[in-house]
């Protein structure tokens, strides 16, 4: 990505304080992204996280028992509290200036409407969205395709 696009900006968020710092240790070479360890959401809160043996399925929701079924591995095994904010006022707090042509990519697991739902100020500056949805109940309360599509 450094090649393609030497003057891109990346601000990435990881609520897992492991892959925070993995991914923080990985890229603390290149200057232009920033890393914080913080989950997005339409609230600013501390917040309990659902931890998988896959990683890749952990999510602020609770697993919904069709995903244990469907993919063994991500049973829920572990909670642990992680701090939530509004992608609007964590711009704003630390004074980050937005760019045009912003590209947002969100794969949260179910949590995608309240990270866009948080973001709604800066939207307009947004370019693109990239958003992973399920389309089938993984995890409570998660949100839909329609709901995405209608926001």
């Amino acid at each position: 990505m450094k090649n393609l696009l030497p003057d891109v900006k990346v601000i990435s968020f990881e609520a897992q304080k492991d892959f925070y710092l993995k991914l923080a240790a990985k890229t603390n070479h290149l200057n232009n992204i920033q890393h914080y360890c913080v989950a997005l959401g339409d609230e600013n809160k501390t917040s309990v996280f659902h931890k998988n043996e896959y990683s890749g399925a952990s999510s602020i929701l609770e697993s919904h028992e069709n995903l244990a079924e469907i993919f063994p591995a991500c049973a829920d095994f572990s909670k642990e509290k992680v701090e939530m904010v509004k992608l609007d006022d964590f711009i704003k707090h630390n004074r980050i200036e937005l760019k045009k042509n912003i590209l947002m990519k969100i794969d949260v697991q179910g949590f995608e409407l309240n990270v866009l739902k948080g973001a709604s100020e800066i939207l307009s500056s947004i370019f693109v969205v990239i958003a992973e949805v399920n389309f089938i109940n993984l995890y409570k309360k998660q949100c839909r395709f329609s709901d995405i599509y209608s926001f």
